[in-house]
């Protein structure tokens, strides 16, 4: 990003994303700060926010250029009927925010104040997306389709008292603010999906060499392989490598 174009998400944050809305808030909000932030940070107008398109409402739609932009932060499967109204008349980029670092920060709801700020151990991945295009698998070869990955330095509040019963469970109320944007990725067609693939491996791999050579564990690379597979991206020819099939590059 450019430093006009940092200033710019910076001053959307504290607009939309302001602390004290995270704490009045907190699980009564129709959308989360990422979403929000995100959604005015992208959208080349007011104008252009929360537009009705074929029976849905659309995040972001530029009607000068037919463009749609959906924010998802998960559960791209939810989008499945979205899609199926959107893409035969606009091109449709989903944003997927991506926290690659992250501050917990837990909360007095009454004061305001700290209690403790720790990093947050879990990492994420660049390869999460795949995952996620999994649910919409079937969309994938449309042109029309676009994905950002949007990766970010993310602040998650949690509020010490305020918690909500799902079933059995208790969730603790939160909310995530970003904090600046390290990197933009874009999968702009199925073929770039390639790029994911560490050289390394060639052009054939497994699950296991694709887990070892990208870092991620073998359900994730399953995943990977998986999708790359449904869309024509590699071919299997039944031939396996230590008890695994071999997922050979197709020539594009």
């Amino acid at each position: 990003m450019t430093d006009a174009q940092q200033k710019r998400f910076e001053k959307i944050k504290n607009e939309v994303a302001g602390f004290n809305r995270g704490i009045a808030g907190i699980g009564t909000m129709g959308e989360k700060s990422v979403h929000a932030v995100l959604k005015n940070f992208y959208a080349p107008s007011k104008d252009a926010l929360e537009v009705a398109v074929n029976g849905y409402v659309a995040d972001i739609c530029d009607t000068s250029s037919n463009n749609i932009i959906e924010i998802q932060t998960r559960q791209f499967y939810s989008m499945k009927k979205k899609l199926k109204a959107f893409l035969p008349e606009f091109d449709v980029t989903i944003v997927y925010p991506l926290p690659v670092q992250k501050y917990v920060f837990n909360i007095d709801p009454e004061t305001g104040s700290v209690i403790t700020k720790r990093k947050s151990p879990k990492k994420r991945s660049i390869y999460d997306i795949f995952e996620e295009m999994y649910g919409i698998r079937d969309y994938l070869n449309d042109p029309h389709l676009h994905f950002k990955i949007v990766c970010l330095e993310a602040e998650e509040y949690r509020y010490k008292g305020l918690s909500e019963q799902h079933g059995r469970k208790t969730k603790i109320l939160s909310d995530i603010v970003p904090v600046r944007i390290f990197e933009e990725i874009d999968i702009y067609e199925t073929r770039d999906l390639i790029m994911f693939l560490p050289e390394e491996l060639g052009n054939e791999f497994t699950r296991t060499s694709l887990s070892t050579a990208a870092g991620i564990n073998k359900a994730l690379a399953g995943y990977v392989a998986a999708l790359l597979y449904v869309t024509g991206l590699v071919t299997r020819d039944g031939t396996r490598s230590n008890r695994e099939v071999v997922n050979r590059i197709n020539q594009i």
